[in-house]
């Protein structure tokens, strides 16, 4: 039995760890948290609403959490500040009964804010004013809720 040693400077080490990192955190998008959050439902619909992980977790928890994460990934993802200093863009994620639903607060810059509500019944494109959404946030949520964010294995939400 063979057995072949690798050196490694301690340098190439990082390397190889930083991109292990940075290939995770690529993947680990608002979209994985919000899918998950929507297996987690499903899960629930079938086994019922007080059902439990093999932890003892209950289901409804670990699904809410989903969506918190989601909506803090999602918020992050495109977070700006205004002139006070409070984040302008935000999104919130919730998941219950089936449904999905996705609610954006978007502020142009030029003093007008747009929100945009994305379901399975209404997949977005005009916000609740009548006004067209097209700010960053809202077409990628638009794609994902229309099925058009892919997940690639390896490289991530695409």
């Amino acid at each position: 039995m063979d057995k072949k040693l690798i050196r490694l400077a301690e340098s190439d080490l990082h390397k190889i760890v930083k991109e292990s990192v940075n290939k995770v955190l690529t993947e680990l998008d608002w979209r994985t948290y919000a899918n998950a959050a929507k297996k987690r439902d499903a899960q629930i619909q079938q086994l019922g609403r007080d059902a439990t992980d093999k932890g003892g977790n209950r289901l409804t928890s670990l699904r809410n959490n989903l969506d918190y994460a989601a909506s803090d990934a999602l918020t992050s993802k495109y977070a700006q500040r205004h002139n006070n200093g409070y984040p302008t863009n935000n999104a919130d994620v919730y998941t219950r009964n089936g449904y999905q639903t996705v609610t954006t607060k978007n502020f142009d810059g030029k003093g007008r804010w747009s929100k945009g509500e994305f379901n399975y019944d209404n997949k977005g494109g005009v916000d609740k004013q009548g006004y067209s959404i097209d700010s960053p946030m809202d077409n990628e949520v638009g794609d994902y809720m229309n099925g058009k964010s892919k997940y690639i294995k390896g490289k991530g939400w695409q």
